[in-house]
């Protein structure tokens, strides 16, 4: 198990189905998930429709329905399950280089972020990214509780590198985890604005620096 522990979207599709083993029910909760991501990256949300689901898993309707109450649920799995594997690749990252400074760690989830979400768009405009901006956008409005669950995995990692920040004095003394949130909150529309809008306007190093120092200044002490 990770360090982030289960899925949201995970435990909703543990408690909907009333039997089978566990391990057998979120295999194929996964199986799910990940076919809907393939199918957003290449035929945007209007192509992930129940059929195409079902045809390209070979699982049964009955079976979504256990896991899933709707569509919406599917794209908000896609989200925390996104989310969660950037945290975890982030955690790794941080061992790999041995970056052992908080404040260095924050900057490195913010230029990986956004640069991410740049090198998946297509030059059609397309690709996984832009399409889950959309969501993103659609699903704050309608389902604004659990979408804030499911981006909590790099929420939380911003906060514990904000945490540790403070305890080293190089962030004022504040509620780590509000501080978290208005930092992914300005890379979240940062993002959006840019693959939402004109590719040629995407500076990524220079979106990347400005959007970084406006951060730092911010929770600097």
């Amino acid at each position: 198990m990770s360090a982030l522990g289960s899925s949201h979207w995970e435990q909703r599709s543990a408690e909907r189905v009333v039997d089978g083993a566990r391990d057998r029910l979120l295999a194929r909760s996964r199986q799910f998930v990940e076919k809907a991501t393939e199918v957003v990256a290449r035929d945007g949300v209007d192509g992930l429709t129940l059929r195409t689901i079902l045809h390209e898993t070979g699982l049964s309707r009955r079976a979504f329905y256990e896991r899933f109450a709707s569509k919406d649920d599917l794209l908000v799995a896609v989200f925390e399950e996104t989310m969660r594997s950037a945290a975890e690749r982030f955690r790794h990252e941080f061992d790999e280089r041995k970056m052992a400074d908080p404040l260095a760690r924050l900057h490195f989830i913010v230029r990986r972020m956004i640069a991410g979400a740049a090198s998946q768009r297509t030059e059609s405009g397309g690709g996984l990214s832009p399409a889950m901006s959309r969501e993103h956008l659609r699903l704050a409005q309608s389902r604004p509780d659990e979408l804030r669950q499911a981006v909590a995995p790099t929420t939380q990692l911003m906060a514990e590198q904000i945490l540790a920040a403070m305890e080293l004095g190089h962030v004022r003394r504040a509620d780590a985890n509000e501080l978290a949130v208005l930092v992914h909150n300005l890379v979240s529309s940062t993002i959006h604005s840019a693959l939402l809008g004109s590719a040629k306007e995407y500076d990524v190093e220079r979106t990347t620096e400005v959007v970084w120092e406006f951060c730092r200044r911010a929770i600097a002490a």
